[in-house]
């Protein structure tokens, strides 16, 4: 199959997860494209455009891509609900749009588990946990959502894959998160029972979408195959890598209240106190099998070193 899927549109290649995955593919012989916004392309295989512009993809010179990995977000609470909906949802369309007319083979969309709205609990599935829309409580969670629904109705043979959280060099939600707190001596946290947590690194991620390709598209929507872990686990790994003593201090639910737009906070409050798992089952019967080869204590370990090895982003989230 790879041999003869060979050219790879990435949108969102100078953020986190495309840039990863631009990496990987163009290792391994892929012919990859790129979309940027917030810095200069590095080749000619890059095109800089705004998905939020009515022409951005005039830029892309009618390039019929085989397959295109839609990365491209915004998680940046802080924006509004139109602006988020203009990048998650329209741009989503925009690029669909194009798939559509130029006989794109498949299009990979990279979703969240977000699109089920708070996405707390144990042992959730496709089945068991349905998508939100309406209801669903975050911008982000929210046009994600319906980006899934605009990737179902497009005519595109595509394969629609939720992340959960994702750790690696460079992941700049998570980690970000922990480390905001641990440094300010506490972390938030409720331990008597072992709240699991489903995490990626995001290595992984490239071995997977890989075999997603390799395999064609599934024209169904799938939660990634990723590591499920105890939360105190993850944490207290998260001490040990920065040499920071770790304190315990349990918070009320009424905790909360203050810190309603502090993002950071209620992520690591959610998932402490009720878990957040996340279950790969359907997606591995879908490939006849996948085990991921990298672990989550690599992948924290190189977001986490690298993160408080450099003065400047340390000063940022401190």
């Amino acid at each position: 199959m790879k041999k003869d899927l060979k050219k790879i549109l990435i949108t969102g290649t100078s953020g986190f997860l495309g840039s990863t995955l631009k990496k990987f593919f163009s290792e391994i012989g892929f012919t990859v494209y790129g979309t940027v916004r917030s810095r200069p392309p590095e080749d000619e295989h890059e095109f800089q455009f705004d998905i939020t512009q009515d022409k951005a993809l005039d830029k892309l010179r009618d390039i019929n891509f085989d397959i295109i990995i839609h990365s491209l977000a915004c998680m940046n609470h802080k924006k509004s609900y139109k602006f988020m909906s203009k990048v998650n949802y329209r741009g989503t369309k925009k690029m669909l749009d194009y798939a559509k007319s130029h006989n794109c083979r498949h299009f990979i969309q990279l979703s969240t588990i977000a699109v089920y709205g708070i996405p707390v609990g144990k042992n959730k599935t496709e089945k068991n946990t349905k998508r939100r829309l309406v209801t669903n409580l975050g911008f982000y969670g929210k046009t994600k959502a319906y980006a899934e629904v605009a990737v179902e109705k497009s005519g595109v043979n595509y394969t629609i894959l939720r992340l959960p959280p994702m750790i690696g060099v460079n992941d700049s939600f998570t980690t970000p998160a922990i480390i905001k707190y641990l440094k300010k001596g506490f972390m938030v946290a409720r331990f008597e029972k072992k709240r699991l947590i489903t995490v990626m690194n995001s290595k992984n991620l490239n071995l997977l979408i890989l075999k997603i390709i390799q395999h064609g598209a599934l024209n169904d929507s799938f939660n990634a195959i990723a590591d499920d872990i105890p939360w105190k686990d993850f944490v207290e790994e998260c001490a040990k890598l920065l040499h920071i003593p770790y304190i315990f201090k349990e918070k009320s639910i009424f905790s909360i209240l203050p810190k309603l737009n502090d993002k950071d906070y209620l992520w690591l409050y959610i998932f402490s106190r009720w878990g957040s798992h996340f279950v790969g089952k359907k997606l591995k019967n879908a490939l006849g099998g996948f085990e991921s080869p990298y672990s989550w204590e690599e992948g924290l370990k190189n977001a986490l070193v690298k993160k408080n090895s450099e003065k400047k982003k340390e000063i940022i989230l401190m």
